[in-house]
């Protein structure tokens, strides 16, 4: 029995080596090897063939951990697809691009197999692929929307237009557009179209509604050239910053836009004497601090005051330590249309009013 399996393993022994040698006959010519069939197969000890062996079972495990990792991607890959392929039908697609692109591309040629004249003989056809009716339903999802979206875009540019000409008709018919300074307060006004307008031809104001007052002082600089303009702003500011009066659009006919606006200012004089005439003041600038109604012409006085404030700041342009003062007095009411009186109605206690 021993002589028996002897003769087994040197059996097996020499069919391995065979094997071997036709193994390198193929894979170790090219490279200019001695391949294992050039070499007599008595040079081949057992442990070289062993050794011989073990390299190739290595090989063959990593091929199988290869062939493993390949499976794993393959399933992640399909795994993937199915998540997508579920989120365009649930969430982007609907059952209606997904029908249209279905009665339009159901069917196409099988070009991969057969040529034009065999698919004419035969009249073969397959099915669209899901991922060739993903993307025909997206493109006619795409084309849908931008259709929508081109309809909206008409439907809400119409409506802007009948509003532009419309502004611009009553803008003609109210005189509007003359507004009472090209000056606006800010950039935020000018862009909403906020500022004072001029008022109407022969406008009177026979209602005074509201009168209020404010002073503003300008204490640096060179005042003889703007402090008056500086302080009147301020003034004018402070008479009706303070003061909110929401009963004028339903008091005023025409609401807050045509209230009528005066403004009187008591301005020191140029020179020492009381009686000379007001320092100068830029009207413009007065005028851009009103956001609505109409600006009846100003009135400039001589008033206000100059005092000494002991401080004078070189890094701010002073010369002295002189600070001018200015009052004001912004009047508001509206223009009722009855011409037989001159001016609004003053309201004396002793008539019990």
């Amino acid at each position: 029995m021993f002589t028996q399996r002897r003769k087994s393993s040197v059996t097996l022994y020499h069919q391995i080596k065979k094997n071997i040698q036709k193994h390198n006959d193929r894979s170790s010519s090219s490279k200019g090897a001695s391949p294992l069939s050039a070499r007599d197969p008595g040079s081949l000890s057992k442990e070289k063939v062993l050794n011989i062996l073990q390299k190739m079972n290595n090989r063959v495990k990593n091929l199988s951990t290869l062939r493993e990792t390949l499976i794993e991607r393959v399933k992640t890959s399909e795994n993937d697809r199915s998540r997508l392929m579920s989120l365009l039908k649930n969430e982007i697609l609907t059952e209606a691009d997904l029908k249209e692109a279905s009665v339009k591309n159901v069917e196409f040629p099988n070009k991969a197999s057969e040529s034009d004249a065999e698919k004419k003989k035969s009249g073969k056809t397959v099915r669209v692929d899901e991922i060739s009716m993903m993307q025909l339903a997206w493109r006619a999802a795409d084309e849908r929307n931008q259709m929508q979206l081109q309809q909206i875009q008409n439907e809400h540019t119409i409506p802007k237009g009948f509003i532009t000409s419309e502004v611009e008709e009553m803008g003609a018919q109210s005189g509007e557009d003359d507004f009472a300074t090209n000056k606006s307060w800010s950039e935020e006004w000018k862009a909403i179209g906020l500022g004072a307008r001029l008022p109407k031809a022969d406008a009177q104001m026979t209602n005074l509604l509201f009168v209020q007052t404010g002073f503003g002082v300008d204490q640096h600089g060179d005042r003889t050239k703007e402090g008056a303009t500086k302080a009147a702003v301020r003034a004018v500011r402070n008479a009706i910053e303070f003061n909110s009066i929401p009963g004028i659009i339903e008091t005023v006919p025409g609401g807050r836009a045509e209230m009528l606006i005066h403004v009187k200012l008591g301005v020191p004089p140029k020179n020492e004497n009381a009686t000379g005439d007001p320092m100068n003041v830029d009207l413009s600038e007065i005028a851009k601090v009103f956001p609505y109604g109409r600006l009846m012409p100003m009135e400039v006085v001589v008033g206000g005051l100059k005092f000494p404030t002991g401080r004078i700041v070189r890094e701010l342009g002073d010369n002295n330590d002189i600070a001018l003062c200015v009052v004001a007095s912004v009047s508001v009411g509206y223009d009722s249309g009855d011409r037989s009186r001159a001016s609004h109605t003053t309201h004396d206690t002793s008539s019990g009013v």
